[in-house]
C-alpha cells in the first residue's frame, strides 16, 4: 500500500552508482560514481559539493565519521581526508620479513580510523593485516574479515571449498577483541556485509539446497540471535546491506529496495509518496539519522539511473 504522507523526502545528487556506497552521520557520502558522458571516478559528496579522489585511490572501502576516507590504491592503503591522502605506513623499517606497508585489501575503517584486511594465500587460508597496529599473521583459527564495525568489531567467515567443505558447525562469526561469537548454523553459507555500533550483524545465507528458492535469504544477528529477515513468499532473493544503531535495515529484495524495522519488511517505493517523480533501485547504506542512500530512476524514463538520498519527514 502506497502512504499516504511520504515518509522519505528524495533528494537527487545526480550521480549513478558504480558498486558500493558509503554514508556517514555528517551526510557525507562516497563512492564510485559515473555523470552523464564521463567515465567512472571516485568521488565524496560533502556538503552540497562533489570532490573527486587523486588518481592514486582505485577503490574506496569506508567511511566513518570522522570524515576520513578508506581506500585502496596504486601504493595500497590509504586515507583521504579534507583533500589530502595519506598512505598508510608502518612506523618501523622492514625487518623480518614484514612489509613497510600493510598487505592485502581493506575491508573498512573504524571511528578511531583504524583499518583491517586480509590477504588469500593458499585455499581457506589468509593474512589478516591491519593499521595502525601492526599486525601480519597467516590464520587458519580466525575467520576471513568481510564487515568491519564503527568500535573495530569485525565479521567473516571461514571460506570453503574443496578443503574446507559444509559441516555442522557455523563458519560465520563476529570477532570482537578476543572474543568470537558463532553466526548461524551449520550447513548454511552466511555472507556478512555489515557491522552497526550494537554489534548487529547483517547479510544474507544461502542453504545451497539445489533446486531451492529462495537463493539467498537476508538475515540480522544480535546478541546471539540469529534471525532470517522476511521476504515474499515469490521472491527469488533478497540481501541486507547496512544497518544502522537502531537496528533499521536496508537492502534490496529481487533488485527493489526495502528497509526491514522491528522484523517487517517494506518497499522503499510504498515510502516515498505517489506523488515523486523518482522510483527506486537499490538501497546502499543508512546512517544513525535513518537517511538513506540509493539508486533510481525517474518513472517517465527521461533520464540515467541516478543516486538518491531519502530523508525522513
Amino acid at each position: 500500500m502506497l502512504a499516504l504522507i511520504a515518509t522519505y523526502a528524495i533528494h537527487d545528487l545526480n550521480r549513478w552508482p558504480n558498486g558500493p556506497v558509503f554514508l556517514n552521520n555528517n551526510e557525507m557520502i562516497a563512492g564510485e560514481f559515473y555523470k552523464v558522458n564521463r567515465p567512472a571516478a571516485l568521488e565524496v559528496w560533502r556538503q552540497g559539493v562533489w570532490h573527486e579522489l587523486p588518481p592514486q585511490a582505485r577503490k574506496i572501502v569506508g567511511l566513518n565519521n570522522s570524515n576520513q576516507v578508506a581506500i585502496f590504491g596504486r601504493e595500497g592503503w590509504g586515507i583521504w581526508q579534507s583533500d589530502k591522502l595519506t598512505i598508510c605506513e608502518y612506523p618501523l623499517p622492514q625487518q623480518y620479513g614484514i612489509p613497510p606497508r600493510p598487505i592485502g585489501e581493506p575491508i573498512g575503517i573504524d571511528e578511531s580510523g583504524a583499518l583491517l584486511g586480509a590477504e588469500d594465500e593458499l585455499e581457506g587460508v589468509f593474512r589478516i593485516s591491519s593499521w595502525p597496529r601492526m599486525t601480519y599473521s597467516t590464520f587458519q583459527r580466525l575467520p576471513r574479515p568481510i564487515a568491519l564495525g564503527p568500535d573495530g568489531a569485525w565479521s567473516g567467515y571461514f571460506p570453503r571449498g574443496r578443503m574446507f567443505t559444509s559441516g555442522e558447525e557455523p563458519n560465520t562469526f563476529l570477532v570482537f577483541g578476543k572474543e568470537v561469537f558463532p553466526i548461524g548454523a551449520g550447513k548454511i553459507t552466511a555472507l556478512p556485509t555489515a557491522v552497526s555500533s550494537s554489534h548487529t550483524v547483517v547479510g544474507s545465507y544461502s542453504t545451497w539446497i539445489s533446486g531451492v528458492r529462495p537463493w539467498r535469504i537476508p538475515f540480522s544477528w544480535s546478541h546471539g540471535k540469529f534471525t532470517p529477515l522476511p521476504i515474499p513468499t515469490d521472491a527469488q532473493e533478497g540481501v541486507a546491506q547496512a544497518v544502522n544503531k537502531d537496528g533499521v535495515i536496508v537492502g534490496e529484495v529481487d533488485n527493489r529496495a526495502v528497509v526491514w524495522r522491528n522484523a517487517k519488511m517494506e518497499y522503499l517505493d510504498d515510502l516515498i509518496g505517489p506523488s515523486t517523480p523518482y522510483t527506486v533501485g537499490l538501497a546502499y547504506a543508512i546512517n544513525d539519522k535513518g537517511e538513506i542512500i540509493a539508486s533510481g530512476k525517474k518513472r517517465d524514463g527521461s533520464s540515467y539511473p541516478t543516486l538518491l538520498m531519502l530523508k525522513p519527514n
